[in-house]
């Protein structure tokens, strides 16, 4: 995450930092032995003039409320007085979540095809409001 320099530095950063803190606290008291797939080097990172940083991050393991090898139509939903705009929804599902102006999720396809299942999957679980809701049939 990012907070600008000099007098593009944001006056949030430190709301910010202290949210994700919290929500990374409340991630790892949920899942307790989650860790990551692949090594951090490893991983997808995206170089832009406004952000930077990690784009996707895999967890090991079977922490998922979801059963990985089911691919039946999904529908989401997404709880948009829950969301507090954490984003990371679109970090890993940017094909069927996105944010509005004020940074609430937005759904860009209420239905995805299986090719989106297990981003999406990734995505609900770890949604640090528990906003986004994988329904299977």
């Amino acid at each position: 995450m990012a907070f600008g320099y000099g007098v593009h530095q944001s006056l949030g950063q430190n709301l910010v930092s202290g949210e994700m803190e919290l929500a990374y606290q409340v991630l790892f008291d949920r899942i307790p032995k989650l860790e990551s797939a692949k090594p951090v080097d490893e991983l997808p990172f995206k170089y832009e003039r406004c952000c930077s940083g990690r784009t996707r991050c895999r967890f090991a393991g079977d922490h998922a409320p979801f059963p990985k090898e089911t691919h039946h139509m999904l529908k989401i939903i997404a709880d948009t007085e829950r969301c507090v705009g954490a984003g990371q929804c679109v970090l890993s599902a940017p094909d069927v979540f996105d944010q509005d102006d004020d940074g609430v999720v937005t759904l860009l396809d209420e239905t995805p095809g299986a090719e989106h299942a297990d981003d999406v999957r990734q995505a609900a679980l770890i949604c640090p409001s528990q906003a986004i809701t994988v329904q299977e049939g």
